[in-house]
């Protein structure tokens, strides 16, 4: 249990961002131990002496009127109050440096309506200074139902500024909405940030943190920033609720070492650069939704990162080349991960790890998944109609597919080159109506499980499987590949090698005029497969 003195070096150091008591040499009047009684006269003094220590809280109220013009906050703080109810529109900037005098440790802007579109704060400086601007000192600054405008800059803070913002919105700025650094801290709820100045710069940023900065914010909202709606370096935020961002350039950018985590439903739509990019850092969400429609290029961009998404669908516009997704030397992990209409690849990823449950994957220009150096587990998923292959795998690629669907009416189901791997397990189903099912290419190889069924019915190069170039593919027993009523199940030439395991289910097996393609058939118990052999393989048995 908590002694009350404590309590009060706990209260202090958590809402007004001060070190605790017991570091400064002073205590309190009285200290209470545990299931000791305390006497009212002995907390009120206690108290007493924090109201003392810290400042009383002093309120007034200062009418503006509605016409835009009127002043009178910054005379209230250099009157001792540092509780200001806002009525009407006042037009001044504020600026309070701990570095410079005697400011309030706490300062409480508040509407007096409780609409922040009827009580505001709007620059007073033609677009050259910040509205509010607060520096130094570990004050604790609370802005409650108001709208704060204009100014290149609305809101900034530096140096363990503690600002907690409810039911406003910041609007109208030339470059940054909120720059929230140097240690400060954002606690938000209900904040809206709109960046819809005809005059703003092509820098124009919603909310930007670094350098230490932390916020919490439920319920948030960003839009029409020509660069970033949000924008993390250094820093760290969690959102909840909802978060809605919509016509920026790009809505989201998480940058060296920052970290974006979240449970909200998040809302994305009708950004030009991306949706969201993460550059050596951190996106995790562990709840919620994200809902990408209406952005061109990048819907999700990673580099250098560590990813965990659930519940993320993105609908590209399918008129530009590149990928929806892209994670390139990065750790992910994507669960109910539902992509379509790229213009590109679905995902493409390279020099990456990606472990992937529940995708769907469909109606992309190019491949449902391209992998370049990258190690992919894919469960449970649902890749289909991609005008590209369902999978290619390419310079040394690993690819574990476990109860899986790929069909394809355009390309191959899969493809492996230049060493690569792929493992089908479960109860995959692998089936293209225009190419062989799995072509295998450049001394890369594959395993077909139990379970898992091959399937070709194309006219032209309907095998199960194509291996060539040296290429492995190993068939175990209670799975099954076919080609098309006229084509073999599988086809190997230039040096390729078939293994095929006792109980698989392989109807014929063609190989190529050089003569130089192996299979080998694997007995159990004197039995051997059985499949129809063409006449230029070397058959093998063990």
């Amino acid at each position: 249990m908590k002694t009350i003195k404590t309590f009060y070096a706990s209260f202090a150091f958590l809402f007004l961002g001060l070190v605790p008591i017991s570091a400064t040499g002073q205590s309190m009047p009285h200290t209470f131990n545990a299931n000791t009684a305390a006497t009212a006269s002995e907390v009120n003094v206690n108290f007493e002496y924090l109201l003392e220590r810290f400042g009383v809280i002093r309120e007034t109220t200062v009418n503006c009127g509605t016409s835009g013009t009127g002043s009178g906050i910054n005379s209230a703080i250099q009157n001792g109050y540092n509780s200001i109810v806002i009525n009407g529109i006042c037009k001044e900037n504020i600026n309070l440096d701990g570095t410079e005098g005697n400011i309030p440790r706490i300062l409480k802007l508040r509407g007096a309506n409780n609409d922040a579109s009827q009580d505001k704060i709007i620059d007073n400086s033609s677009y050259t200074e910040h509205v509010l601007t607060f520096n130094y000192s570990g004050m604790l600054v609370t802005i409650d139902n108001l709208t704060i405008s204009g100014g290149d800059r609305t809101i900034t803070t530096w140096s363990n500024i503690n600002l907690r913002i409810r039911n406003s919105k910041v609007e109208g700025y030339k470059n940054r909405g909120i720059t929230l650094q140097g240690g400060s801290v954002l606690d938000g709820e209900n904040l809206t940030i709109d960046g819809s100045y005809s005059g703003a710069t092509t820098e124009e940023q919603g909310l930007k943190m670094w350098g230490g900065a932390v916020a919490y914010v439920k319920n948030l909202t960003i839009t029409n920033n020509q660069k970033f709606g949000l924008r993390l370096g250094l820093s760290d935020i969690e959102t909840v609720g909802n978060v809605i961002l919509t016509g920026n350039g790009r809505a989201i950018s998480v940058e060296k070492g920052a970290a974006f985590t979240s449970g909200a439903n998040i809302n994305i739509s009708g950004s030009t650069d991306q949706a969201i990019s993460v550059s050596q850092g951190l996106f995790q969400t562990w709840d919620g939704t994200i809902s990408i429609t209406n952005t061109s290029g990048n819907i999700f961009n990673a580099w250098m990162s560590n990813i965990n998404i659930k519940n993320l669908t993105a609908i590209g516009d399918g008129s530009t080349e590149k990928s929806l997704v892209e994670i390139n030397e990065s750790f992910s992990f994507f669960e109910n991960l539902n992509i379509s209409n790229s213009g590109g690849d679905g995902i493409e990823s390279s020099s990456s790890v990606i472990y992937i449950d529940n995708l769907t994957s469909k109606n992309n220009n190019d491949d449902g998944i391209d992998g370049y150096r990258t190690n992919l587990t894919v469960n449970n998923s649902t890749i289909s109609d991609n005008n590209g292959n369902g999978i290619e795998l390419n310079f040394m690629s690993n690819l574990r597919l476990n109860s899986s669907t790929i069909s394809s009416t355009t390309d191959s189901c899969i493809f492996a080159s230049r060493g690569s791997f792929f493992d089908i397990a479960g109860t995959s189903v692998i089936s293209s109506t225009n190419k062989e099912a799995i072509k295998i290419d450049h001394y890369s190889s594959g395993r077909i499980r139990s379970g898992a069924q091959v399937t070709s019915t194309a006219s032209n190069k309907g095998w199960g499987v194509w291996i060539r170039k040296g290429g492995l593919i190993e068939i175990n027993s209670g799975s099954t590949i076919a080609g098309n009523s006229s084509a073999e199940s599988i086809h190997g030439e230039l040096g390729a090698k078939i293994d095929i395991d006792y109980g698989a289910t392989v109807q014929s097996v063609l190989c190529g005029n050089d003569n130089q393609t192996m299979v080998i058939l694997n007995g159990s118990s004197g039995n051997y497969p059985s499949p129809t052999i063409g006449s230029n393989c070397i058959t093998v048995k063990y």
